[in-house]
């Protein structure tokens, strides 16, 4: 794991108020995700994500800007700080295992990465539950972590089947991904979704696609355009 990225990650975690959210962050991220996830660019294909997410730890930088996202446009909804603190974590790990699992020969994204991750959230949860010593014992962040992996579960949002040609590449047999639903999983959703378009907010299709979203969750167009120059500021 490179240094800087455990830094840059280090600094988004602090942003997680909940301290035994974030020993669960910590230990998921040492000992659960695949070691890929801290070199890949956010694109597999090179074709989308902004530039500077395209090249080499690029998955790192866009999960960083998913946290500003999110942080920025708390403004807008309503949601209560353990709410706030559940969305952050599930974005600082909805992409761990974007190439499937360690031993995948996969070079391109893996469609049902969010499930995978899910899973995986889910398996750490009850070994943590059964351990001796439990690294979390809270309960209710216990149910906050089982919570945030079902918002991981639908963070691709209306891209619930996979690109032809990544089937190509991947050998993958599909599963049709759940939608999101509750205002907190299209929140999640969202903020992934804005910061993979972090450099096409000057064109009009790509916000008319933003607005589809973010109005479901009542913020407007408007306010996400009055936030681009705080989301360009993120980079």
């Amino acid at each position: 794991m490179a240094s800087l990225n455990k830094d840059l990650l280090g600094r988004a975690i602090e942003y997680v108020k909940n301290k035994e959210l974030r020993k669960f962050i910590k230990d998921f991220l040492e000992n659960y995700v695949p070691e890929y996830f801290w070199t890949i660019p956010a694109s597999s294909s090179g074709k989308y994500h902004p530039e500077d997410t395209r090249s080499e730890c690029g998955l790192i930088r866009h999960i960083k800007y998913t946290i500003q996202i999110a942080r920025t446009l708390f403004k807008y909804v309503n949601f209560t700080n353990d709410e706030k603190d559940t969305i952050l974590t599930a974005l600082l790990l909805h992409d761990c295992f974007k190439l499937g699992y360690e031993s995948s020969s996969n070079k391109y994204t893996t469609h049902d990465h969010p499930i995978i991750c899910q899973n995986e959230i889910l398996e750490w949860l009850e070994f943590n539950d059964y351990e001796d010593k439990p690294l979390v014992t809270d309960l209710k962040t216990r149910k906050e972590i089982a919570w945030l992996a079902e918002l991981i579960g639908t963070h691709m949002g209306k891209f619930t089947t996979g690109p032809d040609w990544a089937k190509r590449y991947n050998n993958e047999t599909y599963i049709t991904l759940r939608n999101p639903k509750t205002g907190f999983e299209i929140f999640t959703h969202l903020c992934d979704y804005v910061s993979s378009k972090l450099h096409l907010f000057d064109d009009n299709k790509v916000i008319e696609e933003l607005e589809e979203v973010s109005e479901l969750i009542g913020i407007s167009g408007d306010q996400l355009k009055s936030c681009h120059q705080e989301f360009i500021n993120i980079k």
